[in-house]
């Protein structure tokens, strides 16, 4: 028989159960970690929820800058445009221009003429002029704007207008435009001077929100997201031809020079017809004859031919009820005229002291002056302007001989992208840069080299602007259009002080009777009342002009071919020069709009009066 010892003791007895405590243990560290990744994901959430909220208010307060712009563009018609009950104009505090940016010294509006309200008169808000003074000019101050727009009725309706059928998930959940002003532009201090920077700043503050309605009007009970945009808006920059033809280089005519009604410039020199003497000494129309002149100290400037009041009534006195074929024209050339006798005003027929024998002759054609530039259009301007994505703005890229718009979509004509066509239009260089000389041969090495034609029978009919890169551009004979209409220029005036500007009571004028149709006679007449009575018009009688190929801004970085037909209204500006390809052929019919000098566009052609050159702020 064995003898068995006593039992010995299990070595693991005592961790018994630490399994369900380790167990417990992970399970707890788990727990803890999925509610932190819970909570985390929440507060993710949440973050999101706010940036997509913020994110919405911040493009529906742009939304909003961008219909104020259209306000400017089209202050009779566009949408949704305030009422004077609407806006709030006597917050209005006036800056101090030597220091726009200390507020202590602005001044508040009282409507009176030394601070009035903007636009107290009466005048649309929106509309021009935009300069002037106090009185038209944007000169208020953030926070005492020249134009508030905070009135709960009339923001409501005009959120509805625009977002109401863009969800944001819940019927609740709305956007708002919570207040809109528009006061003064930025200032730049240039050599210890101030100056403005646009024509005015746009503020607008949005909201995304929940609404209640269940009891009624709507009613606010939570704002989810705000957002503040401002941006500086500025005149479209048509201004800066002056007359109906510029060439930047030489102007090159063997025939008839048919461009009226203003000056006629050439940066370089000129030849005017086949024999200019001959022309001179006989009464052809190759060259229109015009009042008398004396040299112009600047090209916007035109003296007439004396600063002497007496001799100048007497020569009006003289030639009343004589024929004058063009009052405004003459020609302005920063080299020789070929054929033209030497000095800078080669056919002086007239000085102070003389009284001319007849109200017409040569001396409005000029040779090496000095103050003959030509009108700067900015290729990147312009280019981010029609690029901009805005109303009738238009940007074509070169492409296999032909055009495409945003650089996309099928190649199209000249003629096929412009025919019966109305906005701002920008043919683009090959590279996308402005046009370069790089070899210096006289012809930019970027621009297409074809020659854009409109063809014979076209019917081209476009109004607006044209910026066109090419070689160069012509229209041919038989080129037709619609109708339009177009202001006849003010009646010349003896400009004693030089300034450009009409000094009524003190400085004589030529008054004209004006014709009925675009080619009808102009007569000197001292006792015609157009405008009311005997007195100096700004501008004369609108007329209605039938076949108008183009009406507007053309501008061409090669060469504009001054053959062919059509009419033309407004201004041609070619950078390369301006020539005949065919000696003594037939030419445009080119009249000047005096509105393109700052009055452009003319109401009904739905153009942008004002662009957007910066966003100030998006907080």
């Amino acid at each position: 028989m064995t003898e068995r010892g006593p039992a010995q003791p299990d070595p693991r007895r005592g961790e018994r159960g630490s399994a369900l405590v380790i167990a417990i243990l992970v399970s707890v560290v788990l727990a803890l970690l999925g509610i932190s990744f819970l909570l985390m994901g929440e507060t993710e959430n949440r973050i999101s929820q706010n940036e997509k909220r913020a994110a919405q208010a911040f493009y529906v307060a742009e939304s909003a800058v961008r219909v104020v712009k259209g306000w400017f563009d089209d202050p009779l018609t566009a949408m949704e445009l305030p009422s004077s009950g609407d806006a709030t104009k006597s917050a209005r505090w006036i800056l101090d221009e030597s220091d726009p940016y200390d507020e202590s010294d602005a001044t508040p509006a009282d409507g009176s003429a030394q601070y009035p309200y903007y636009k107290q008169g009466g005048e649309r808000n929106f509309d021009r002029p935009y300069r002037g003074g106090a009185l038209h000019a944007f000169m208020g101050i953030e926070g005492h704007p020249d134009i508030l727009i905070d009135d709960e009725d009339y923001l409501r309706d005009l959120s509805k207008e625009l977002f109401e059928n863009h969800s944001l998930n819940e019927p609740s959940i709305v956007a708002r435009i919570s207040s809109i002003e528009v006061f003064a532009p930025p200032y730049l201090e240039v050599g210890g001077a101030w100056s403005r920077y646009g024509l005015a700043t746009v503020k607008v503050v949005a909201r995304i929100v929940r609404i209640d309605e269940t009891s009624g009007p709507e009613v606010i009970v939570g704002v989810l997201g705000e957002r503040e945009v401002r941006a500086v808006v500025s005149e479209a920059p048509y201004y800066g031809v002056y007359g109906p033809l510029h060439s930047c280089g030489s102007l090159q005519f063997t025939g008839e020079l048919s461009a009226s009604w203003g000056p006629v410039t050439a940066v370089a020199g000129a030849r005017l017809s086949t024999d200019l003497l001959t022309c001179v000494t006989t009464d052809c129309t190759d060259i229109a004859t015009s009042v008398p002149r004396s040299l112009p100290a600047s090209a916007w400037i035109d003296p007439l031919w004396t600063d002497n009041e007496t001799l100048f009534d007497a020569w009006t006195t003289a030639v009343d009820g004589e024929t004058i074929p063009d009052p405004w024209f003459r020609v302005l050339a920063g080299g020789e005229i070929e054929d033209a006798p030497a000095g800078s005003q080669p056919f002086l027929e007239s000085s102070p002291g003389d009284s001319p024998p007849d109200c017409c002759d040569r001396s409005n054609l000029f040779q090496s002056l000095p103050v003959a530039p030509c009108p700067d259009y900015d290729y990147e301007t312009w280019k981010t302007i029609a690029s901009s994505g805005g109303s009738r703005v238009h940007y074509y890229t070169f492409s296999g001989g032909g055009w495409r718009e945003d650089g996309a979509g099928e190649v199209q004509t000249f003629l096929e992208a412009t025919q019966n066509e109305e906005g701002i239009y920008f043919f683009d260089t090959l590279d996308g840069l402005p046009p370069n000389d790089t070899d210096g041969d006289g012809e930019f090495d970027n621009v297409p080299n074809i020659y854009v034609t409109v063809d014979s029978g076209s019917a081209w009919n476009f109004r607006g602007v044209i910026y066109l890169n090419a070689r160069a551009l012509r229209l041919r004979d038989g080129v037709t259009g619609g109708s339009a209409t177009v202001a006849m220029p003010g009646e010349p005036f003896l400009d004693i002080d030089l300034d450009g500007e009409f000094d009524a009571g003190v400085e004589p004028w030529v008054n004209l009777d004006y014709p009925a149709t675009i080619g009808g006679t102009i007569q000197a007449d001292a006792g015609d009342t157009f405008g009311g009575s005997v007195m100096r018009n700004a501008r004369g009688p609108d007329i209605t002009v039938d076949n108008v190929a183009f009406h507007g801004l053309l501008y061409v970085s090669g060469q504009f071919v001054a053959n062919g037909g059509g009419t033309l209204l407004g201004s041609v500006v070619a950078r390369s020069g301006v020539t005949q390809a065919v000696p003594g052929g037939s030419t445009p019919d080119i009249y000047w709009d005096a509105s393109l000098a700052g009055e452009w566009p003319p109401q009904g052609m739905r153009l942008p009066r004002v662009v957007i050159t910066g966003w100030l702020t998006e907080r």
